[in-house]
């Protein structure tokens, strides 16, 4: 393994679960981590873990619900190491509950960290992204996801959280097509693990009170969490597809039957379409737009 690499990584959520084994990880691997987190003292000792092990690490506060805390968090990570090449857009939170039941103060909390706190990191960091790439560097940006970006679990429901989810997927896709267009060179990768051994459960002890206020859930969540995978699996697996330039990694194989059914969904709706089109006149200007893709085609950088 190129041990120069992985140069500098940003990590959000960086003190605990998967971003905790995303920036062990990256040490193993040769890379210099800042270890960003709404929860500052949580950073401070992993970084000072990481430190103690040979690695070079820096906690940087981060609330990605603030582009000013984002922007602070990048000028303290290029003032110590005076560059970036990977950024892990992995903050994320969930409310379980049903669409009907979700408080409005929840949906706005789960939207902002997980969508927006991710558009926000990734706008501040990509410039500094493309100037890695021009000096000939490693440049990836590798989102969080979820099985919930897939598909709908049947474990749930956690709603709303899945369809932040379900955004991200389209955020990564629509910046993957985008970075192609400007032959930028900074790779995407989003991660789609399964249920994972964290604290996500009870992320909202670490609420803003301008988005509803810190409160305890109940722990009874834990027990499944507990017992499902381990952060590591992501952060391997996860790295190893930015080495390969994968745009989609799933490192679990458990989310394959819900996956598969959004697939058969997509395959017979488009079945559908194609034998109601060919059913139809074929003078009706709509059919005939219909048949040939429209205007709306997709171009595609040679």
């Amino acid at each position: 393994m190129n041990k120069i690499k992985y140069g500098v990584a940003f990590v959000t959520g960086g003190a605990s679960g998967i971003g905790q084994a995303l920036c062990q990880e990256i040490v193993r691997r040769g890379g210099k981590v800042a270890v960003a987190d709404i929860e500052q003292d949580k950073a401070e000792s992993l970084a000072k873990e990481l430190r103690a092990v040979g690695g070079e690490a820096i906690a940087v506060h981060c609330d990605v619900t603030s582009r000013e805390s984002v922007e602070a968090a990048y000028s303290s990570t290029v003032q110590t190491f005076g560059k970036v090449n990977l950024v892990c857009a992995n903050a994320g939170v969930i409310v379980p509950g049903p669409v009907a039941k979700t408080r409005e103060s929840d949906m706005l909390w789960m939207y902002e960290v997980n969508v927006f706190g991710t558009l926000r990191t990734i706008q501040t960091f990509l410039p500094a992204l493309d100037e890695a790439h021009g000096r000939g560097e490693f440049a990836h940006l590798l989102l969080t996801g979820s099985e919930n970006s897939l598909g709908v679990p049947i474990v749930g429901p956690c709603s709303v959280y899945t369809s932040t989810k379900h955004a991200l997927l389209g955020l990564a896709d629509t910046l993957r097509r985008d970075l192609l267009a400007s032959e930028s060179g900074v790779g995407v990768t989003l991660v789609c693990p399964a249920v994972v051994n964290t604290q996500i459960w009870n992320a909202t002890r670490n609420r803003p009170n301008s988005l509803g206020g810190p409160r305890q859930i109940n722990s009874a969540a834990s027990e499944m969490f507990s017992q499902s995978n381990t952060p590591e699996s992501v952060a391997i697996i996860g790295l190893d597809g930015c080495d390969a330039a994968e745009f989609l990694v799933i490192p679990h194989p458990e989310v394959e039957s819900f996956t598969r059914r959004r697939a058969d969904d997509l395959n017979r709706a488009m079945d559908a379409c194609l034998d109601r089109v060919s059913s139809l006149d074929h003078s009706d200007t709509a059919v005939t737009s219909a048949r040939h893709g429209g205007v709306n085609q997709e171009v595609h950088p040679q």
